[in-house]
């Protein structure tokens, strides 16, 4: 009985004071489930005309991103150069935004949705992340920060 209410214990802190826990992460790049220490965020930026950066808290979302890359289709580093400019290029950060925050995993989205991970990992990201970066821009969890001309 005491094996079981420790696992649970366990589990418990687990939640509170990470994004992951063990059991349930996928490694992309050399990234752990504990550099996921909360409070987590993403800092986005987004390049049409003229530059604007966000910020993303909500860890729902957060895990979906990231999950959703670690599913991707690996691609030839060839073929994510030839993906067009940049579409949308982020940081997935643990710490605050307005205090110390150590930078996780850099992630570089091109305009045909070819995207580089961590500057070793190359994949075509699927329909539905393709949809939620074009809604970046109207989703409520996302706060924008500063626009650059």
């Amino acid at each position: 009985m005491d094996f079981y209410r420790d696992i649970i214990i366990t589990n418990c802190i687990y939640q509170q004071s990470f994004l992951y826990n063990p059991i349930e992460f996928e490694s992309i790049e050399s990234v752990k489930w504990y550099d996921f220490q909360k409070p987590v965020f993403m800092e986005l930026e987004t390049l049409d005309d003229e530059v604007d950066e966000y910020y993303l808290s909500n860890e729902d979302e957060i895990k979906f991103i990231y999950n959703e890359l670690n599913n991707s289709d690996t691609i030839t580093e060839n073929e994510y150069k030839i993906g067009g400019g940049r579409f949308i290029w982020f940081h997935f950060m643990s710490g605050t935004l307005n205090g110390s925050s150590e930078p996780i995993l850099l992630v570089d989205v091109r305009q045909n949705g070819t995207c580089e991970i961590g500057g070793n990992t190359y994949v075509k990201i699927n329909d539905e992340l393709w949809d939620y970066f074009k809604s970046l821009k109207s989703r409520n969890t996302v706060k924008f920060l500063l626009k650059e001309e």
